[in-house]
Parts: C-alpha cells; sequence; structure tokens
C-alpha cells in the first residue's frame, strides 16, 4: 500500500536506512594531506584533524570560487549555459540563477493578486519547528487534528544528510 507520497512501505524503509547509513562512521577515514589513517577511537584526535582539514577546505573552497568567477568572466552571451575554449581544454559554464529579493515579492503577490498568480509561485512551504513538536506530542479527539497531526508526522523525511561539526574549544 503506498502512502499519500506514493511511497511503499518498503520505500519508506530504504529511506530511513539510507538516513541512518549517514549517521554511522566509515571504518577507516585516510587523511588526504597526510595519508595517515585518523584515529577514529579517539575524539581529540577526530577534531584535531577535523580542525586542520576544514581550515583546508576553507582555502581551498575559496580559491575554487575564484577561479569559478574568472573562468565565467571569459565567457560570452548572456545565457545562463556558456562556454570556453582553450588551446587544450574547453569548458561549459552554467550561471547561477536569478534570485529575487522575498520581501518584495511578497509585496507584489499581496498588491497585485490577479498578476501575481500568472507570474509568481509560491516555492517552498516549511513547518515551524516548535510547533511541530508540540503537535507530535498533542493528543485529540478532533478527527481533522489527528488526520493533519499524523499526516504531517508521515510527511517528516528525518534528518538527512551529513551531520556538521563545530570545533568550539581547541588547544
Amino acid at each position: 500500500m503506498l502512502d499519500q507520497f506514493g511511497l511503499s512501505d518498503e520505500q519508506r524503509g530504504e529511506l530511513r536506512q539510507r538516513q541512518n547509513a549517514a549517521m554511522c562512521p566509515p571504518p577507516e577515514i585516510d587523511d588526504p594531506l597526510t595519508g595517515e589513517i585518523i584515529d577514529t577511537d579517539s575524539i581529540d584526535a577526530m577534531l584535531d584533524r577535523f580542525d586542520a582539514l576544514d581550515e583546508f577546505n576553507r582555502k581551498l573552497y575559496g580559491v575554487l570560487l575564484a577561479l569559478r568567477r574568472a573562468i565565467a568572466a571569459k565567457t560570452e552571451g548572456g545565457g545562463v549555459t556558456r562556454r570556453v575554449a582553450g588551446r587544450l581544454r574547453r569548458a561549459k559554464v552554467v550561471m547561477p540563477d536569478e534570485s529575487f529579493d522575498q520581501t518584495k515579492l511578497k509585496e507584489l503577490w499581496h498588491g497585485y493578486p490577479a498578476l501575481a498568480q500568472e507570474f509568481l509561485k509560491i516555492d517552498t512551504v516549511g513547518v515551524r519547528k516548535r510547533e511541530y513538536a508540540k503537535l507530535v506530542g498533542t493528543a485529540s479527539d478532533q478527527e481533522d487534528f489527528c488526520a493533519f497531526r499524523d499526516a504531517l508526522k508521515a510527511a517528516n523525511c528525518g534528518r538527512t544528510g551529513t551531520p556538521k561539526v563545530f570545533i568550539e574549544k581547541g588547544v
């Protein structure tokens, strides 16, 4: 049987397994800067390497961003997809999407409702986390309330992606 999102019980189970796998550390982690295996039994060793690699990553990412901008500056035309060619190599450059000021869009949505329906869209719907936590723990005899609560709980895919780590105290 499919749920309201078109997922079977098996598909939901696979999704949960992938989410849980994101929280499991790999058996060995090679340090690309030193070539050594990081001691995953020592929190201090992992945080030391994380800090060093994070700093290197920030520098590396800054250089990559500068190179992207420099390569994009060599393109011609106004399209989203552009190309550059050197003597030996060629590249496709995809320009970022245009962004719009959300405050002004909201003003347009309310100020020009007829035109807004044609040219604007509501892009994402989010969940108020604090209210959601209260909702999950609330019992009710109201059918609509329970249906909404249960559907919203079913829409929660759990924590996805890789956890972030912030160094709070260093030596």
